[in-house]
């Protein structure tokens, strides 16, 4: 099973400009107070790789994201890794076309719509195709038995309320046979089930799952912020098959001109969270790469 790995998200218009900071693998945070583009992050990798994002919906003049409808030939410029190979796409905001994605890599350029009903043959493949072929993802058997270990033993580090959780025969997280209802468990029993799948993938060759996720943590949901720092927590395990793999990987390296950097190699997985400030396990500390505030808001404003 593939891998997929963002490296820099670009946003470009006439009136304003981003430009991340280079990304890694692993754990990567984006902390951001109420209002200066934690959403309008998540949102441009969102759009960038295909999905729909309502206020990028230039139909929509009520809930629309003010400065990108504002602005004029603008773009999401996304810079990634699959399977270790470098590709950059872009998608652009008027909607003429933004159905659109444009992929280019070394030797390969080409364009590919988002949706099926711009195809006009059954043969011609949508962006989703592509990246799935790219991806080597293949449709298979789920490991039911494997996803309802990990899933319970993840969940019940989580909350200590939690017996028993299996997949029902919907695939969907079924807790304590259901009687389960803490309306405050939701977001809990969400991230797990989605921490579930990327272990296992790190965990398992064969898995269809790309090993890439990205979190966002919107502040007007009421979200329990005891509840998601401790399930965020819960991350730490997927570095465990990580540090025992790097382990085995450099026991024949010698220290001679090397140094511990240099020995380690990245995780092959990539987390992407964006949420309020210090909201978030403070062991993570080290892996924030912006902090968005009033004072430095994502979207700057070209002069």
């Amino acid at each position: 099973m593939g891998s997929l790995a963002l490296r820099k998200i670009i946003y470009k218009g006439d009136k304003y400009y981003y430009s991340s900071k280079d990304l890694k693998k692993g754990v990567q945070i984006v902390e951001a107070g109420n209002g200066a583009g934690k959403t309008t992050f998540s949102s441009l990798i969102s759009y960038g790789i295909g999905m729909y994002v309502k206020q990028f919906d230039f139909r929509n003049d009520k809930d629309n994201h003010r400065e990108i409808f504002s602005d004029t030939n603008n773009y999401v410029l996304l810079k990634v890794l699959i399977n270790e190979e470098p590709f950059e796409f872009t998608r652009y905001f008027s909607p003429t076309n933004s159905n659109v994605i444009f992929v280019k890599g070394d030797n390969f350029e080409e364009s590919f719509p988002i949706y099926r009903n711009a195809v006009k043959s059954e043969d011609d493949w949508i962006f989703s195709d592509w990246i799935i072929y790219k991806l080597g993802i293949v449709l298979m058997e789920v490991q039911i038995e494997k996803f309802d270990k990990i899933y319970s033993d993840l969940i019940k580090q989580a909350d200590k309320d939690v017996i028993k959780a299996e997949l029902d025969v919907n695939y969907m997280p079924v807790i304590n046979n259901g009687v389960y209802r803490q309306a405050s468990s939701y977001v809990t029993r969400r991230l797990v089930y989605y921490l579930t799948l990327i272990k296992i993938s790190i965990d398992t060759d064969n898995v269809p799952f790309p090993r890439f996720l990205l979190i966002d943590t919107p502040e007007n949901l009421g979200i329990d912020e005891k509840n998601l720092i401790s399930t965020l927590s819960l991350i730490d395990e997927l570095f465990i098959k990580e540090d025992k793999e790097q382990g085995e990987n450099t026991e024949d390296i010698k220290d001679e001109g090397q140094t511990k950097e240099e020995k380690q190699s990245e995780p092959n997985f990539q987390i992407i969270l964006t949420t309020g400030i210090g909201k978030f396990p403070e062991k993570y500390r080290e892996y924030v790469v912006e902090t968005l505030t009033d004072d430095n808001k994502l979207l700057k404003v070209i002069k």
